[in-house]
């Protein structure tokens, strides 16, 4: 997989967590469990705990790996990306 490729399929990967993660905590709110939207800090590191923990994209032909792919990007990387998915998805 080369860079580009592998940087596009874990920002994939980052929106679905950070989808995921937001829409948990608007329907917390909505139920009345939790106050108000975390900060965005909050929210970055639980994404990338989510990245980190489950690190398979959903695409229309199956399911990607993408464990090796996130350790080629290494953290810093990672971090960009997701917070960047994170941003958009609010």
């Amino acid at each position: 997989m080369t860079k580009e490729m592998r940087e596009k399929a874990v920002s994939r990967l980052a929106k679905q967590k950070a989808m995921w993660v937001i829409g948990g905590h608007e329907n917390a709110i909505e139920d009345g469990v939790q106050d108000s939207m975390p900060s965005d800090d909050v929210l970055v590191q639980e994404v990338y705990n989510e990245v980190i923990k489950y690190p398979r994209v959903q695409v229309g032909g199956g399911v990607i790996e993408l464990k090796k792919d996130i350790r080629f990007l290494g953290k810093d990387k990672l971090m960009e990306i997701v917070r960047k998915e994170v941003q958009l998805a609010k």
